[in-house]
């Protein structure tokens, strides 16, 4: 289905040249419709201030609308030109993503006037995903497949840490879909089946507690991603091979698929509050984990794995402290203070 994405040319004062705007906007668009990509499938329309003609009518196809403004605070939102924007938007239910210079607003008013994200005008223009640029090019062959990677329990004492890969579909939107650590666990877990129904291709992955004693947990975190990557395929079980890597964090290494290419990479600190793909990644990685802790905790209930899900809590310190280790603690991980550990 055509996306189209709708920019309003708001009041964007003085100190916003002409052509730091357009990339600005041109990254909002990138970053918040399509995942980190543009697409030739993508009608743009571009509006000026208060012309909201193309909104009052039914629009085809998957809308995203991005305005822009100076400053973003309650008066902006009760008398000026984004709180008219917010309201057609919200009546039309269409996801409205602002970019000013400064931001007033709590979240719980930004949800409450019906806009779904903010991004400073210094974060689009100075953002590690610039960098795609090379990538995103008019002569890379598009559409491209993005591949989200997170993972979920480098901090444990106990378990596994899982890796997830994910590669939705274009346009994928969901107003719930962020950090899984920002979200309740009920919308995880309602996210993870919309996920696993309508993306493209995940894998999720666990490295026990012995290989990550082995490799240590961050080398058992991005070999979780790397055979979450190897294992994507779609509901028919074709191979699916992504274009583009997008990795929550700072570090990752060179990847070749199974079949011998190597595919470029992205590392994005908190990616995952950033891009759908990798969000998705963490909602799989969060849930599969904790999923997993659950039953682990009906085989050693002593520790409170149900609630704590293996992580170094005053209640799961002094289960070790009475009990001792399990075979699923982290041989490498300090358990308990110093003096203590040498107990076990």
């Amino acid at each position: 289905m055509k996306r189209t994405c709708i920019i309003i040319s708001g009041p964007l004062g003085t100190g916003w040249p002409a052509d730091k705007v357009e990339v600005a906007l041109k990254e909002a668009l990138r970053r918040y419709a399509t995942g980190g990509r543009e697409s030739s499938r993508m009608d743009v329309q571009v509006m000026e201030e208060g012309a909201f003609s193309a909104l009052e009518t039914p629009i085809c196809g998957n809308v995203s609308v991005i305005c822009a403004c100076e400053i973003l605070d309650s008066d902006t939102i009760e008398n000026g030109t984004v709180g008219r924007l917010a309201t057609v938007c919200r009546l039309r239910h269409l996801p409205l993503v602002c970019i000013c210079r400064r931001q007033a607003l709590p979240a719980k008013l930004l949800r409450k006037a019906g806009i779904s994200e903010v991004w400073a005008l210094d974060e689009l223009l100075g953002s590690p995903e610039a960098a795609l640029e090379s990538l995103l090019s008019p002569d890379t062959p598009l559409p491209l497949l993005v591949a989200g990677c997170d993972e979920a329990g480098r901090g444990p004492l106990a378990g596994p840490v899982f890796a997830a890969a994910v590669v939705l579909q274009e346009g994928f939107y969901h107003p719930l879909l962020n950090d899984s650590k920002q979200m309740r666990e009920q919308d995880r877990d309602m996210l993870r089946e919309i996920i696993e129904r309508e993306a493209v291709a995940w894998c999720v992955t666990p490295v026990s507690a012995e290989e990550i004693d082995r490799v240590n947990i961050l080398n058992a975190s991005l070999l979780g991603m790397r055979r979450s990557l190897d294992g994507l395929h779609d509901a028919k079980g074709a191979a699916i091979r992504p274009d583009l890597i997008l990795v929550d964090g700072n570090k990752f290494n060179l990847y070749k698929s199974p079949e011998g290419r190597s595919i470029p990479h992205r590392c994005v600190v908190k990616g995952d509050g950033r891009f759908a793909a990798v969000a998705a990644a963490s909602v799989l990685a969060k849930t599969y984990r904790d999923e997993y802790m659950r039953r682990l905790a009906l085989q050693y209930p002593q520790y409170g794995w149900d609630r704590n899900m293996g992580y170094p809590t005053p209640e799961h310190r002094e289960a070790i402290r009475r009990f001792g280790p399990t075979p699923e603690h982290r041989k490498s991980f300090k358990w308990l203070p110093e003096e203590e550990n040498l107990l076990f």
